[in-house]
C-alpha cells in the first residue's frame, strides 16, 4: 500500500510540473525567468535562458494597429503604436493612439507607464505606475493629464495561461467638468500553440462621465508569428450591452532581444 501511494503522489507531482513549467525553446529555463525566449535550440545557455557569451540588453517590442471603431452609429478609425522596452523585471511602456470620429476633429492619446514584475514559481504578477497626457483636443478642452494604478496576473501552464488585471483610474478634470475616477478590470485566457496565439478576454471598462455607466465587452484576440521576431495580430471586440457597437483592429509587430 504504501509503495502504490508513493507511486501515485511521484506521478502527480511529474504531472504538476509538466503544466506548470512553460519552456517553449527548450534551454530548460521556465519562460518566466527566460530573458531570451528564443534561444536556438543547441545553444548553451546561463540561468537566465541567454546564450552563455552574450551581453543582456533587455528585449523591445513594436507594434502599429489600424482599428475601425463603431459606436451605434457613429464610426472611427484610430491609428496607435505601441512600443515596450523590458530589462530584466523592469518594465516600460508607451502608446500614441490617434482617433479619426466622424464630424470631429482628430483625438489623440498618449501614455507612459512603468512597472515591476513579480515571479512567484510559476504565478506572474506586474505592477504599473502611468500617466495619461491630455491632449488639448476641442473634445474635452483644457483636460488635465489622467494618473493611473495597475496590477496584472498571469498564470500560465504548458499551452494554457489564465490572467486577469484591475486598473484604477485618477481623472484629470476639465473646463467646468468634474471627470470622475474609476476602476477597469478583466480576465481572461489564453491559448498558444506552435505559431499561434488565442485570447479570449472579458473587460468591464469605466468611464470619467458620471453619467455614463462602464463598458462592457468580449474580446477575441489572436496572434500568428511570422518567426521569432516578427507577429501579426487580430482583435474583435464586441460591445454586450449595446449590440450594435465593436471594434476591429489588425496589427503588425516586432519584438528583438
Amino acid at each position: 500500500m504504501e509503495k502504490i501511494i508513493k507511486y501515485i503522489f511521484l506521478h502527480i507531482i511529474l504531472i504538476i510540473d509538466l503544466f506548470a513549467m512553460v519552456d517553449n525553446d527548450l534551454d530548460g529555463v521556465d519562460d518566466i525567468y527566460d530573458k531570451c525566449l528564443n534561444t536556438p535550440f543547441l545553444y548553451i545557455v546561463d540561468e537566465t535562458g541567454c546564450p552563455a557569451d552574450m551581453v543582456y540588453y533587455g528585449s523591445i517590442n513594436l507594434e502599429y494597429e489600424y482599428g475601425i471603431l463603431k459606436k451605434s452609429d457613429d464610426i472611427t478609425i484610430s491609428n496607435e503604436i505601441y512600443i515596450a522596452y523590458r530589462y530584466n523585471n523592469y518594465l516600460f511602456n508607451g502608446q500614441k493612439s490617434i482617433f479619426n470620429i466622424e464630424s470631429q476633429n482628430n483625438i489623440s492619446d498618449t501614455y507612459f507607464n512603468i512597472g515591476y514584475q513579480f515571479n512567484f514559481y510559476t504565478n506572474l504578477v506586474q505592477t504599473y505606475i502611468g500617466v495619461k497626457y491630455a491632449d488639448g483636443s476641442e473634445y474635452l478642452p483644457n483636460k488635465l493629464n489622467d494618473y493611473m494604478l495597475s496590477i496584472n496576473y498571469n498564470f500560465p501552464t504548458k499551452y494554457i495561461t489564465y490572467t486577469g488585471s484591475i486598473l484604477y483610474n485618477i481623472s484629470g478634470n476639465s473646463d467646468g467638468i468634474d471627470n470622475g475616477n474609476y476602476f477597469d478590470y478583466t480576465i481572461g485566457v489564453s491559448y498558444e500553440k506552435s505559431d499561434f496565439n488565442f485570447t479570449l478576454l472579458y473587460l468591464n471598462d469605466g468611464s470619467y462621465r458620471q453619467d455614463t455607466n462602464a463598458y462592457k465587452n468580449i474580446d477575441f484576440e489572436a496572434e500568428y508569428y511570422i518567426n521569432n521576431n516578427y507577429y501579426f495580430s487580430a482583435t474583435y471586440s464586441k460591445d454586450i450591452i449595446n449590440g450594435n457597437s465593436y471594434d476591429i483592429y489588425i496589427g503588425l509587430g516586432v519584438s528583438f532581444e
